[in-house]
Protein backbone atom coordinates (compact mmCIF):
# COMPACT_ATOMS: atom_id res chain seq x y z
CA UNK A 1 0.00 0.00 0.00
CA UNK A 2 1.52 3.56 -0.91
CA UNK A 3 1.62 5.92 2.61
CA UNK A 4 2.98 9.21 2.86
CA UNK A 5 5.46 10.15 5.83
CA UNK A 6 4.44 8.93 9.08
CA UNK A 7 2.22 12.03 10.95
CA UNK A 8 0.91 11.30 14.17
CA UNK A 9 -2.76 12.26 14.96
CA UNK A 10 -1.50 14.98 17.59
CA UNK A 11 -0.11 16.60 14.35
CA UNK A 12 -3.34 15.95 12.58
CA UNK A 13 -5.35 19.20 13.66
CA UNK A 14 -2.16 21.27 13.34
CA UNK A 15 -1.46 20.20 9.97
CA UNK A 16 -5.02 21.00 8.93
CA UNK A 17 -4.96 24.52 10.41
CA UNK A 18 -1.76 25.72 9.44
CA UNK A 19 -2.56 24.44 5.92
CA UNK A 20 -5.80 24.74 5.12
CA UNK A 21 -8.75 27.24 6.81
CA UNK A 22 -11.12 23.21 7.32
CA UNK A 23 -12.18 22.50 10.32
CA UNK A 24 -11.76 18.60 10.20
CA UNK A 25 -12.98 17.62 14.02
CA UNK A 26 -10.22 15.72 16.05
CA UNK A 27 -12.47 14.25 18.12
CA UNK A 28 -13.36 11.98 15.16
CA UNK A 29 -9.58 11.33 13.94
CA UNK A 30 -8.85 10.79 17.84
CA UNK A 31 -11.46 7.93 18.18
CA UNK A 32 -10.69 6.50 14.82
CA UNK A 33 -7.14 6.52 16.12
CA UNK A 34 -7.75 5.04 19.42
CA UNK A 35 -8.64 1.34 17.62
CA UNK A 36 -5.00 0.81 16.75
CA UNK A 37 -5.14 -2.22 15.03
CA UNK A 38 -8.45 -3.29 13.37
CA UNK A 39 -11.75 -1.46 11.88
CA UNK A 40 -13.20 1.19 12.80
CA UNK A 41 -17.11 1.99 11.50
CA UNK A 42 -19.32 5.27 12.04
CA UNK A 43 -22.50 6.25 10.39
CA UNK A 44 -23.31 9.53 8.79
CA UNK A 45 -26.68 10.90 6.81
CA UNK A 46 -26.33 12.06 2.74
CA UNK A 47 -27.44 14.64 0.71
CA UNK A 48 -30.41 13.80 -1.15
CA UNK A 49 -29.84 11.54 -4.44
CA UNK A 50 -27.77 9.60 -2.44
CA UNK A 51 -28.13 5.84 -2.92
CA UNK A 52 -26.92 3.64 -0.89
CA UNK A 53 -26.48 0.36 -2.32
CA UNK A 54 -25.47 -3.48 -1.36
CA UNK A 55 -22.73 -3.26 -3.82
CA UNK A 56 -21.60 0.23 -3.71
CA UNK A 57 -23.24 3.78 -4.12
CA UNK A 58 -24.91 5.66 -6.69
CA UNK A 59 -25.70 9.34 -6.55
CA UNK A 60 -26.99 12.14 -8.58
CA UNK A 61 -23.97 15.03 -9.19
CA UNK A 62 -24.27 18.50 -9.24
CA UNK A 63 -25.19 18.15 -12.70
CA UNK A 64 -28.29 15.88 -12.36
CA UNK A 65 -26.46 13.30 -13.97
CA UNK A 66 -26.62 9.58 -12.03
CA UNK A 67 -23.38 7.87 -11.70
CA UNK A 68 -22.32 4.94 -9.93
CA UNK A 69 -19.61 3.87 -7.52
CA UNK A 70 -19.47 -0.13 -7.21
CA UNK A 71 -16.80 -1.14 -5.12
CA UNK A 72 -17.72 -4.87 -5.50
CA UNK A 73 -19.48 -7.27 -7.68
CA UNK A 74 -19.55 -5.57 -10.80
CA UNK A 75 -21.93 -2.60 -11.92
CA UNK A 76 -24.80 -4.97 -10.60
CA UNK A 77 -26.14 -2.43 -7.54
CA UNK A 78 -28.82 -4.42 -6.17
CA UNK A 79 -31.26 -3.00 -3.13
CA UNK A 80 -30.68 0.68 -2.48
CA UNK A 81 -31.75 2.79 -0.19
CA UNK A 82 -31.04 6.71 1.17
CA UNK A 83 -29.06 5.61 4.30
CA UNK A 84 -27.30 6.47 6.30
CA UNK A 85 -23.83 5.48 4.85
CA UNK A 86 -21.79 3.64 7.13
CA UNK A 87 -18.00 3.76 6.39
CA UNK A 88 -16.02 1.74 7.71
CA UNK A 89 -11.89 2.07 7.69
CA UNK A 90 -9.59 -0.25 8.57
CA UNK A 91 -7.07 0.69 11.14
CA UNK A 92 -2.91 -0.41 11.65
CA UNK A 93 -0.62 0.95 14.44
CA UNK A 94 -3.60 4.00 14.38
CA UNK A 95 -3.42 4.82 10.97
CA UNK A 96 -6.32 4.16 8.36
CA UNK A 97 -4.79 1.75 5.64
CA UNK A 98 -8.12 1.39 4.01
CA UNK A 99 -11.70 2.76 4.05
CA UNK A 100 -14.97 1.14 2.49
CA UNK A 101 -18.33 2.72 2.33
CA UNK A 102 -22.11 0.84 2.34
CA UNK A 103 -25.26 0.67 4.16
CA UNK A 104 -25.29 1.07 7.65
CA UNK A 105 -24.98 -2.69 9.55
CA UNK A 106 -23.16 -4.20 12.19
CA UNK A 107 -19.71 -5.35 11.11
CA UNK A 108 -17.89 -8.11 13.16
CA UNK A 109 -15.40 -7.56 15.48
CA UNK A 110 -15.55 -3.68 14.81
CA UNK A 111 -15.34 -1.08 16.64
CA UNK A 112 -18.76 1.01 16.10
CA UNK A 113 -18.29 5.13 16.81
CA UNK A 114 -21.92 5.36 16.08
CA UNK A 115 -23.33 8.05 14.07
CA UNK A 116 -21.33 11.57 13.19
CA UNK A 117 -22.37 15.18 12.44
CA UNK A 118 -22.28 15.61 8.07
CA UNK A 119 -19.59 18.25 8.40
CA UNK A 120 -17.48 16.04 10.81
CA UNK A 121 -17.36 13.13 8.42
CA UNK A 122 -17.05 15.63 5.50
CA UNK A 123 -14.15 17.58 7.19
CA UNK A 124 -12.63 14.38 8.53
CA UNK A 125 -12.51 12.75 5.05
CA UNK A 126 -11.29 15.28 3.21
CA UNK A 127 -8.44 15.44 6.06
CA UNK A 128 -7.36 11.91 5.24
CA UNK A 129 -5.06 13.60 2.81
CA UNK A 130 -3.20 15.16 5.69
CA UNK A 131 -3.20 12.40 7.68
CA UNK A 132 -0.58 9.51 7.92
CA UNK A 133 -3.40 7.12 5.75
CA UNK A 134 -2.57 5.14 2.62
CA UNK A 135 -2.90 7.21 -0.48
CA UNK A 136 -6.25 4.77 -1.90
CA UNK A 137 -7.31 5.37 1.19
CA UNK A 138 -7.28 9.33 1.31
CA UNK A 139 -8.59 9.04 -2.32
CA UNK A 140 -11.68 7.65 -1.05
CA UNK A 141 -11.92 9.97 1.50
CA UNK A 142 -11.88 12.70 -0.91
CA UNK A 143 -14.95 11.34 -3.22
CA UNK A 144 -17.35 10.46 0.18
CA UNK A 145 -16.54 13.83 1.76
CA UNK A 146 -18.94 14.83 -0.72
CA UNK A 147 -21.94 12.94 0.00
CA UNK A 148 -22.98 14.24 3.56
CA UNK A 149 -26.01 15.67 4.00
CA UNK A 150 -25.59 19.61 3.92
CA UNK A 151 -21.61 19.33 4.20
CA UNK A 152 -19.59 21.68 1.53
CA UNK A 153 -16.11 20.24 0.88
CA UNK A 154 -15.21 22.48 -1.60
CA UNK A 155 -12.44 24.07 -0.06
CA UNK A 156 -10.73 20.96 1.27
CA UNK A 157 -10.85 19.40 -2.06
CA UNK A 158 -9.51 22.66 -3.58
CA UNK A 159 -6.90 22.39 -1.05
CA UNK A 160 -5.57 19.07 -1.69
CA UNK A 161 -5.69 19.53 -5.58
CA UNK A 162 -3.34 22.73 -5.05
CA UNK A 163 -1.06 21.42 -2.79
CA UNK A 164 2.24 21.04 -4.05
CA UNK A 165 3.69 18.67 -0.95
CA UNK A 166 1.07 15.81 -1.91
CA UNK A 167 1.60 13.06 -4.08
CA UNK A 168 0.53 13.41 -8.10
CA UNK A 169 -1.97 10.62 -7.12
CA UNK A 170 -3.68 12.24 -4.35
CA UNK A 171 -3.32 15.54 -6.30
CA UNK A 172 -5.29 14.23 -9.49
CA UNK A 173 -8.02 13.13 -7.28
CA UNK A 174 -8.41 16.35 -5.86
CA UNK A 175 -8.72 17.93 -9.57
CA UNK A 176 -11.20 15.05 -10.64
CA UNK A 177 -13.49 16.10 -8.01
CA UNK A 178 -13.35 19.54 -7.95
CA UNK A 179 -14.00 19.79 -11.66
CA UNK A 180 -17.38 17.63 -10.90
CA UNK A 181 -18.52 20.46 -8.48
CA UNK A 182 -21.50 22.73 -9.46
CA UNK A 183 -19.28 25.95 -8.81
CA UNK A 184 -17.19 28.51 -10.47
CA UNK A 185 -15.74 28.57 -7.97
CA UNK A 186 -12.91 25.75 -8.96
CA UNK A 187 -12.32 27.38 -12.45
CA UNK A 188 -9.56 29.38 -11.20
CA UNK A 189 -7.88 27.11 -9.17
CA UNK A 190 -8.01 24.79 -11.84
CA UNK A 191 -6.86 26.97 -14.10
CA UNK A 192 -3.29 27.97 -11.65
CA UNK A 193 -2.42 24.05 -11.62
CA UNK A 194 -2.64 23.66 -15.35
CA UNK A 195 -0.24 26.49 -15.93
CA UNK A 196 2.16 25.43 -12.92
CA UNK A 197 6.08 25.36 -14.18
CA UNK A 198 7.18 22.43 -11.36
CA UNK A 199 3.90 19.93 -11.52
CA UNK A 200 4.26 16.91 -13.67
CA UNK A 201 2.52 16.92 -16.76
CA UNK A 202 0.47 14.48 -15.59
CA UNK A 203 -0.80 16.49 -12.98
CA UNK A 204 -1.30 19.69 -15.01
CA UNK A 205 -3.05 17.34 -17.81
CA UNK A 206 -5.34 15.89 -15.13
CA UNK A 207 -6.45 19.84 -14.23
CA UNK A 208 -7.23 20.07 -18.21
CA UNK A 209 -9.75 17.30 -17.76
CA UNK A 210 -10.82 18.46 -14.52
CA UNK A 211 -11.91 21.95 -16.36
CA UNK A 212 -13.23 19.61 -19.72
CA UNK A 213 -15.56 18.08 -16.94
CA UNK A 214 -16.82 21.24 -15.28
CA UNK A 215 -20.06 22.09 -16.11
CA UNK A 216 -20.19 25.75 -15.43
CA UNK A 217 -20.03 28.77 -18.26
CA UNK A 218 -16.66 29.66 -16.76
CA UNK A 219 -14.61 26.55 -18.07
CA UNK A 220 -14.85 26.60 -21.70
CA UNK A 221 -12.85 30.40 -22.10
CA UNK A 222 -10.48 29.13 -19.72
CA UNK A 223 -9.81 25.94 -21.60
CA UNK A 224 -9.32 27.95 -25.10
CA UNK A 225 -6.89 30.50 -23.42
CA UNK A 226 -4.92 27.43 -22.04
CA UNK A 227 -5.23 26.26 -25.84
CA UNK A 228 -3.55 29.39 -27.10
CA UNK A 229 -0.61 30.52 -24.28
CA UNK A 230 -0.48 27.91 -21.54
CA UNK A 231 3.14 27.54 -21.21
CA UNK A 232 3.61 23.80 -21.33
CA UNK A 233 2.97 22.37 -25.30
CA UNK A 234 1.29 19.12 -23.51
CA UNK A 235 -0.85 20.99 -21.82
CA UNK A 236 -2.09 23.09 -24.88
CA UNK A 237 -2.60 19.93 -26.43
CA UNK A 238 -4.62 18.30 -23.88
CA UNK A 239 -6.80 21.64 -23.62
CA UNK A 240 -7.00 21.20 -27.50
CA UNK A 241 -8.23 17.70 -27.41
CA UNK A 242 -10.84 18.22 -24.20
CA UNK A 243 -12.24 21.33 -26.43
CA UNK A 244 -12.89 19.01 -29.22
CA UNK A 245 -14.91 16.44 -27.31
CA UNK A 246 -17.71 19.61 -26.09
CA UNK A 247 -20.25 20.76 -28.69
CA UNK A 248 -20.78 24.53 -27.81
CA UNK A 249 -21.33 26.87 -30.74
CA UNK A 250 -18.42 28.92 -29.40
CA UNK A 251 -15.85 26.25 -29.52
CA UNK A 252 -16.55 25.78 -33.51
CA UNK A 253 -15.77 29.42 -33.55
CA UNK A 254 -13.06 29.08 -31.93
CA UNK A 255 -11.47 26.08 -33.94
CA UNK A 256 -12.55 27.84 -37.36
CA UNK A 257 -10.48 30.61 -36.47
CA UNK A 258 -7.70 28.83 -35.65
CA UNK A 259 -7.80 27.07 -38.78
CA UNK A 260 -7.99 30.10 -40.96
CA UNK A 261 -5.44 32.19 -38.94
CA UNK A 262 -6.99 34.64 -36.86
CA UNK A 263 -6.31 33.02 -33.60
CA UNK A 264 -2.85 31.45 -32.20
CA UNK A 265 -2.77 27.73 -31.83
Amino acid sequence: MRTRGRMGVAGFGIALLAASPLTAQRELADRVAAVDDGWATFQVEVRDGVEICDRGIRWYGDDGESRGHWHWGGNDEGRCDDGPLQVELRVRDGRVMELEARRAAPRSGAADLGPVDPGEASDYLVGLAYLDADDDAAEEGLFLSRLPRGADPTEGILRVARDRSLGSDLRKSGLFWAGQLATEVVVGPLEAVAREDDAEQEVREAAVFALSQHQGDAAVPVLMELALDAPHPGTRKSALFWLAQRDEPEIADFFADIILGRRGG
